[in-house]
């Protein structure tokens, strides 16, 4: 009996620790005026195409959803290169003239090391910030993704940041499903701050 008592101890413990261990988004920089958008740009940027395809799979979902509620959103891939970000995104933003701009975007100091030190603001050419110790696991054979995607919402033309946070993709598989799933937890979190709620 103390056995089984012992081992139910033990599945109640890892359960709760795998609860715990799940993708979120963390706001970094919280938004409290109710906004609302009728055009949103989104731009993805990053380095690796592995980056690219990510936002390339997850900026459709997004899509899909504001468009459901009548509002106008196109994604544009704006780089690679960091020294090149502000010029690529005002170019986006005279482009596409969005009411607001989500920006999703990944970049590292030393790509091929597991740990680096990484701004954990938006890059320096847009705001300033405190620094933070990134993640970055080398990918398993069995598809499992572990990542962390820096989001900020800019206003306008100027580009104005409302809203920061931080998508924490924690030991994902690889797969059709996780976009939505990453879709719904972003669109939360900008309801909960008051950006765009349904």
């Amino acid at each position: 009996m103390a056995r089984i008592f012992c081992f139910l101890c033990l599945l109640l413990a890892l359960r709760s620790t795998a609860q715990e261990d799940t993708s979120n988004i963390v706001t970094l920089k919280a938004n409290n005026e109710g906004k609302q958008y009728k055009k949103i740009l989104i731009a993805g940027c990053g380095q690796g195409g592995a980056i690219r395809h990510f936002m390339e799979n997850l900026a459709p979902q997004v899509i899909t959803h504001y468009q459901k509620q009548g509002v106008t959103c196109v994604y544009e891939f704006i780089g690679s290169d960091q020294a090149s970000l502000k010029a690529g995104l005002n170019t986006a933003i005279n482009n596409h003239q969005p009411d607001a701009t989500l920006m999703m975007y990944q970049f590292y100091e030393k790509p091929d090391t597991l740990k680096t030190r990484s701004p954990s603001r938006v890059p320096k050419t847009l705001l300033v910030g405190s620094r933070y110790q990134q993640r970055r696991r080398v990918k398993k054979a069995n598809g499992l993704m572990d990542e962390e995607v820096k989001l900020v919402v800019l206003e306008g033309k100027n580009a104005l940041a409302v809203w920061q946070g931080q998508l924490n993709i924690i030991d994902e598989t690889i797969r059709e499903s996780l976009y939505g799933k990453l879709c719904f937890l972003l669109t939360e979190e900008l309801s909960r701050n008051k950006i765009n709620l349904p």
